[in-house]
């Protein structure tokens, strides 16, 4: 079975998150440690990381055959660090470096017309060791044949 066109975006934002490393021009490794819809926390080994998930799909009516589509993507970005200052700034680093890495495949591979940044927010657990979240939300514009996932 083929793969619809909105798991074919999601791949390949996750292909690309891949890429997220010092060699490939970016600030950190994050790339290293990519997963979809992870539940729980990444393990120690696994930070930084990112986690991708693909939410909310708003569909209206383009034409009598197209439907217009904007999928909300969230991209947790897991880091650790010594203090909270600290965690901040690795925090900061990886979200420019996700913001960057969308803003170079915003089309991806042409099968969206457009990906917009929405928002990022960050969190922080302090107790046993400074851990930080951020979550960064953008939002990815496609088309399709209406009521046809699979063609567009």
């Amino acid at each position: 079975m083929s793969d619809t066109i909105r798991q074919q975006i999601v791949n390949l934002i996750e292909s690309e998150m891949k890429k997220i490393t010092v060699a490939n021009g970016y600030d950190s490794n994050e790339g290293e440690h990519v997963f979809r819809c992870r539940t729980g926390d990444l393990e120690d080994h696994e930070l930084p990381g990112l986690v991708i998930w693909d939410g909310e799909d708003k569909k209206t009516e383009h034409t009598a055959n197209k439907h217009n589509h904007e999928l909300n993507i969230d991209v947790e970005a897991w880091c650790t660090g010594n203090d909270g200052e600290d965690v901040d700034e690795i925090l900061n680093v990886m979200i420019a470096n996700v913001e960057k890495c969308v803003g170079a495949n915003r089309n991806w591979g042409w099968l969206a017309q457009n990906t917009i940044p929405v928002d990022d927010t960050k969190f922080f657990d302090l107790r046993d060791k400074v851990t930080g979240v951020a979550i960064i939300r953008f939002v990815v514009k496609f088309r399709t044949t209406s009521y046809n996932a699979y063609t567009q």
